[in-house]
This record gives C-alpha cells, structure tokens and sequence, in this order.
C-alpha cells in the first residue's frame, strides 16, 4: 500500500484536511497523511498532493517524477503541461478528490506493469508514451498503432500497404498520403523531442523498420 504525503500551506484548507484525514483513511485503498517537513517525503513517494503555495514553495525540480494533484483557489493562473500533474480546481468535494487520487494510484500501477522496456527507451501503450530518460513523447491513437506495428515486426520491413491494412483496416478511403502524414509526425516527435535520431528507417520499395540497435 501506498503512502501519499498531502502537503497544504492554506490555513483553512489545512484545517478541513486534518478534519477529515482519519475518516479518508478508513475508506480508501492508500494510507494519506499531512506533512509539513516534506523533503524526504517528496522523494519517497510516488504521489502527492498540495496546494498552489505549498507547489510554489517546493519548486517543480524537486517533484517532477513524481504523480501531482494540485489543488487551485482558482485566484492563481495555474499552467499545467507536465503529464504527471493534475490541476483540482477549488471548490470541490473532498471524497472526489481522494476517489480520483485512489483510482489514479491503481492505473499507474498497472500502466507500470504493461510497459515495455528496451534499451534506451521505455514505451508505455496504455497512455501511450515513450520515454527515453526524462524526456518523453505522447502519440495519437494512429501513431501508438504504427510504432507497436513496427516493434512486433522489429525485423521485417513494413510496406505502406501492410501498415494501413493493419492500422487503418483496410479502409478504402484511407490513402497512403494519411499514412505518410502519420508516420512525418510520429520521425519528427521522436526526433525532436527524444534526440533519437532515425529511429524509423524509411527504404524506397521496402517500407518501414524500426532502428532496434537506437531503440
């Protein structure tokens, strides 16, 4: 069972936390607990909640691999990009915010038991994303496709045929343009973002491979 720290600058909101936190334990799945030395706390743990001044005070370099739950008073123009943090806006109900932390804690459980790991990268096909360090990637549904297409036939070059008969099951209206168009922006992320550079190998009359010795 996971310890979740809840770390909460705000008088009132504090008080309504430590009200309640003896009653949110004896109905929930995860042990929470409200810490106010959370250094060490922070790093131990996979999930955390807090507040809009307790994230300000702490920095996002010192919690940035971990699972966040932000709550917002809304009188802060909060900018949430980071995939690991979710933004609660106030007012809300205390039971929803511990339901979703609960349910969230049990699907990265699970994502973590699904993904794949290689030797630079790691792919996670359930949010589909691809890691490579701290650096990752989100793809759309059609890219996820394509990239698990191209890793289950690691050794084989795919022809644009092959892949939108698998991708796009063969629809007629999907022409090989779409494919193209998908497969520009999928090199271009991994790319970009990754640093990996010619991950997906492109040979004219062969098709697609994917670079396993980069992967």
């Amino acid at each position: 069972m996971q310890n979740v720290p809840i770390i909460i600058s705000e008088k009132v909101l504090k008080r309504i936390f430590f009200e309640v936190i003896d009653e949110i334990n004896n109905l929930y799945t995860h042990k929470y607990e409200i810490i106010d030395q959370y250094t060490k706390q922070i790093q131990s743990s996979s999930t955390l909640i807090m507040d809009t001044e307790a994230f300000e005070k702490v920095g996002i370099s010192e919690i940035k691999n971990q699972q966040l739950f932000i709550i917002n008073d809304n009188s802060k123009n909060m900018s949430v990009n980071q995939s690991n943090q979710i933004l609660i806006n106030t007012p809300f109900k205390i039971h929803d915010l511990f339901l979703v932390v609960d349910n969230n804690i049990v699907q990265s459980k699970k994502r973590e038991q699904k993904k794949i790991k290689f030797k630079q990268h790691i792919f996670d096909p359930l949010g589909r994303i691809l890691y490579r360090g701290q650096k990752f990637i989100r793809l759309t549904e059609k890219e996820c496709e394509i990239f698990i297409s191209l890793v289950e036939n690691e050794k084989n070059y795919l022809s644009k045929k092959f892949l939108l008969e698998k991708v796009w099951q063969y629809n007629q209206e999907i022409d090989t343009h779409t494919l193209e168009t998908h497969l520009y922006s999928l090199r271009k992320k991994i790319d970009k973002n990754l640093g990996t550079k010619n991950l997906i190998i492109y040979e004219e009359k062969k098709g697609y491979l994917i670079n396993r010795e980069l992967l």
